[in-house]
């Protein structure tokens, strides 16, 4: 067996959060991330606030505004995904994973099913080195 190599997180997206706002915020942001990315891609566009974020998950909008108050937490430079996504160059549409099907009948499906490579997109987005926040 080789020798582990040990990562320094602290300069990708998760360890700058998870020094910002700790592991449980950090994990509450990137699923806000995760859950605007879906929304996005399912609407082919960013979501315009929080309010159709919050609709289109069946939410109430107190539960929205709050998910959001995490990641302005965490990332207080980045008033939603949307700017961050801007920011990082980072296309949601272009992500992998199974996209939602033409005639939008996604609701037989597991939001795993649905969804599995945005999340792994996201991820990886979070674990890369960051150039500067």
């Amino acid at each position: 067996m080789g020798k582990r190599v040990k990562r320094d997180w602290s300069r990708t997206w998760f360890g700058i959060s998870l020094q910002r706002v700790g592991f449980r915020k950090t994990a509450k942001a990137m699923e806000f991330l995760a859950g605007w990315v879906i929304v996005w891609r399912d609407l082919g566009r960013p979501p315009h606030n929080v309010e159709e974020y919050a609709d289109w998950w069946g939410m109430g909008v107190a539960t929205g505004y709050r998910e959001q108050a995490v990641w302005r937490e965490a990332w207080p430079e980045y008033a939603t995904p949307t700017v961050w996504a801007e920011a990082v160059h980072f296309d949601p549409l272009s992500c992998p994973g199974n996209a939602v099907p033409a005639d939008g009948a996604t609701h037989d499906l597991e939001p795993k099913e649905q969804y599995g490579g945005v999340g792994v997109a996201v991820q990886g987005i979070f674990t890369t080195e960051v150039a500067r926040v």
